[in-house]
């Protein structure tokens, strides 16, 4: 049994697996990374649009907690400024009944006049102004009409006349209108 050259190459092809097996094969296996790849960047792009979607409602969650937070804060400082306003009154009410405020031992009255500053000082710091201006136009939105004051001048038709309360607000909230008298023009006529 002497093998000839013939017999090797006979056994060699035998074992060769042809080259159309490999390049199935590698489609196979080519095929099988691509569908693999595929599932991977699918699952990519599902995880990034969630992440992302997920980075907006934060976002989005603390806009909306930050708006809520100071509109809380504005309610609060409005509420609590609201309480105050009629020791405000108080103090107006003491000021204006000027016989009674001269007989007041000036040291103490100077006094209370330093507390109403601090307070009126607190109370702008926080934005309050006042409205208490007279012989200004009324205005149905700062104002609140309790008398008519007739004049003459025409000049002076519905102007402020007096303040009766002083009124307040707080940026372009009213937190309380003026009450006032308005003059009313009648002609002589």
């Amino acid at each position: 049994m002497d093998n000839t050259p013939e017999e090797d190459d006979i056994t060699i092809e035998e074992e060769i697996v042809p080259q159309s097996s490999f390049k199935g094969q590698k489609e196979g296996k080519l095929a099988k990374l691509q569908a693999e790849l595929e599932k991977c960047q699918a699952e990519r792009k599902e995880y990034l649009d969630g992440w992302q979607r997920a980075r907006a409602d934060f976002a989005n969650l603390e806009k909306r907690s930050r708006e809520e937070k100071s509109v809380i804060q504005d309610f609060v400082k409005i509420s609590m400024i609201e309480e105050i306003l009629p020791t405000l009154d108080s103090f107006n009410m003491a000021f204006k009944n000027k016989e009674s405020w001269e007989k007041v031992d000036a040291t103490w009255r100077s006094g209370i006049e330093y507390i109403y500053n601090q307070f009126m000082t607190a109370l702008n710091n926080l934005g309050v102004q006042k409205i208490d201006a007279v012989n200004v136009p009324f205005d149905t939105n700062l104002h609140h009409s309790i008398e008519n004051v007739i004049t003459l001048d025409q000049k002076l038709d519905h102007q402020v006349a007096e303040i009766v309360t002083v009124g307040y607000k707080i940026s372009d909230k009213v937190l309380r209108p003026a009450s006032v008298k308005i003059y009313h023009y009648e002609s002589n006529q």
